[in-house]
């Protein structure tokens, strides 16, 4: 059985750095789905949309 890169780092022996590391990775995976959501999101709306938008914001705030 091959060594993952994870496994070959010899600070990956320390329990706490392992922790840290793990949750690093997971909140770079979080970040990066919400910034590919965002992403979807923006190419979604079309200037039509952006204006429709922003006229009901004016409304609703008088």
């Amino acid at each position: 059985m091959a060594n993952t890169n994870q496994e070959e780092n010899p600070l990956m022996r320390n329990p706490e750095y392992k922790r840290l590391a793990n949750e690093k990775n997971k909140l770079v995976k979080q970040m990066t789905f919400m910034e590919l959501r965002l992403e979807k999101y923006a190419y979604a709306l079309n200037d039509k949309d952006i204006h429709q938008i922003q006229q009901a914001s004016r409304n609703a705030a008088r």
